[in-house]
């Protein structure tokens, strides 16, 4: 597994574990849904990381790169119609960018 692939897991296995008290910081609420939501997105990133961290495949490094733009284009969507859920879904937004960015890295590499 390649650097960004094992910053991912750690965040996804972060995010994964700590989701209840990552939301309510992120929120400024208890939310149950918003806990799974976040659970859903730890296992999405460990996923992705083990599948993408052993990979040269330039097309599978974009189907990766792609999920994640398609991600943080929703969550500014979200941003933009939802204000209870805007300070989480905005820096959500910006991880994936950040993910986006290492994606469209990577691909260059290969």
């Amino acid at each position: 597994m390649r650097g960004a692939a094992t910053v991912r897991a750690l965040y996804g296995a972060l995010i994964l574990v700590a989701a209840k008290g990552l939301t309510r910081k992120a929120t400024g609420k208890e939310s149950r849904v918003a806990a799974t939501v976040t659970r859903v997105l730890g296992v999405r990133h460990l996923l992705q990381a083990l599948t993408l961290g052993r990979t040269r495949s330039r097309g599978l490094l974009a189907v990766g790169m792609a999920i994640d733009l398609l991600h943080g284009l929703s969550m500014l969507a979200l941003a933009a119609f939802s204000s209870t859920c805007r300070r989480a879904t905005l820096l959500d937004a910006t991880v994936a960018g950040t993910w986006v960015v290492s994606g469209w890295r990577a691909i260059r590499r290969v």
